[in-house]
């Protein structure tokens, strides 16, 4: 990817013997407008070790929308995951936002999404994990270190908020999430 080098592995997969036929494996939280490489690898579980045919490449296609998805957090206490998409604009957000701040948790849907850059807000209306009668509302600011790069989140939770948060500030102060897997799409 662009000079970087960031593997990632599929799960394994055993077939019986005499097997044939084609496979696919579903890919996600790639960057838009970019060249990834892959290469299948296999080999008989008595044999020693994998034998791996060439390496192919890929481009994924330029950016139609912005977009926010992956994952962050490295511990029970604080993480989180998105999933955000709306036209370049702004216009017509969707998807959902899930977090854990230590004791305040949130879910819901998104209601707004601004991107510029490589710097994401989405904000969105939901609920405690644990209290579904109960509103709240979340903001959170990403910004995306690239492929091999630190991620920095922002997070802030409303207890009570029963109107959408708006995106145009964020939230400052964000830090290493620890373990995170974002990516911040910015359509032109």
């Amino acid at each position: 990817m662009d000079g970087t080098v960031n593997h990632r592995a599929s799960d394994a997969r055993h077939w019986p013997s005499g097997a044939s036929g084609s496979f696919s494996e579903k890919v996600a939280g790639l960057y838009a407008g970019k060249t990834y490489s892959f290469r299948v690898c296999g080999g008989d579980d008595s044999a020693g070790s994998d034998v791996c045919a060439q390496t192919r490449q890929f481009t994924t296609s330029a950016p139609v929308q912005d977009s926010l998805v992956g994952s962050w957090g490295s511990s029970p206490g604080v993480n989180g995951a998105v999933n955000a998409h709306s036209g370049p604009a702004g216009q017509n957000p969707q998807g959902t936002l899930a977090a854990r701040q230590l004791f305040d948790t949130f879910t819901g849907n998104v209601t707004c999404l601004k991107v510029a850059g490589n710097k994401a807000t989405v904000g969105g209306l939901g609920h405690p994990v644990d209290a579904p009668s109960a509103n709240e509302s979340m903001l959170l600011t990403v910004v995306d270190g690239g492929p091999s790069g630190t991620d920095t989140v922002g997070v802030a939770i409303t207890r009570g908020a029963t109107t959408p948060p708006s995106c145009a500030n964020g939230v400052s102060g964000g830090s290493d999430p620890g373990d995170s897997q974002l990516v911040v799409n910015d359509a032109p």
